[in-house]
């Protein structure tokens, strides 16, 4: 479709195409006495180059590889250490003398995708920060406290620039298939 992208699952389904165009042409190939099917297979396009840029940035299970560029590399590394400096973080806060007599657990909690505390209700006004969930039970809010803001933030913007990379790569993947649609 003109202006759209092709997601993974899409581009694997293109190398798995391709794969099928290469061994029909190499099948027919070694099949004597069959000219009219041999000038149909030779009309097969294996497009290697299509194929190899699909293959460098596609899994055999149809998902994008974190390699697929240098870029989306060295983006999912440092987001993997935002991550783990603000896991390290909330195991220090768990465990400081300022949140543990309001806590209602002691593990790592997310919310709406930000580290967050699980602080018992009751003691909700004694912790400042932005509120994002309250439990099903209602005995906990989780509360991300003010020195998580610029961690967590830091680690959405990881995460959006993930994302950018990722369509750029789709997007040129997908315009390198449209080049070959015929």
């Amino acid at each position: 479709v003109p202006g759209g992208l092709l997601d993974a699952a899409q581009c694997r389904e293109i190398v798995l195409v391709l794969d099928q165009a290469r061994d029909v042409r190499r099948a027919v190939a070694r099949v004597p006495g069959l000219p009219r099917l041999h000038a149909r297979a030779e009309a097969l396009d294996e497009v290697p180059e299509l194929r190899r840029a699909l293959a460098e940035a596609i899994d055999p299970e149809g998902n994008l590889k974190e390699s697929a560029t240098p870029e989306l590399a060295r983006l999912h590394r440092e987001r993997d250490r935002l991550r783990r400096e603000i896991v390290e973080r909330v195991e220090g806060l768990l465990h400081s003398p300022q949140y543990e007599p309001w806590l209602q657990d002691t593990f790592v909690t997310q919310r709406e995708e930000r580290y967050v505390l699980p602080i018992k209700i009751a003691d909700r006004a004694k912790v400042g920060g932005i509120v994002h969930d309250l439990s099903a039970s209602g005995a906990t809010v989780f509360i991300e406290p003010e020195e998580l803001v610029q961690a967590n933030n830091a680690l959405k913007w990881a995460e959006l620039a993930i994302e950018q990379e990722i369509e750029r790569i789709f997007r040129r993947l997908t315009d390198l298939a449209a080049r070959h649609r015929g």
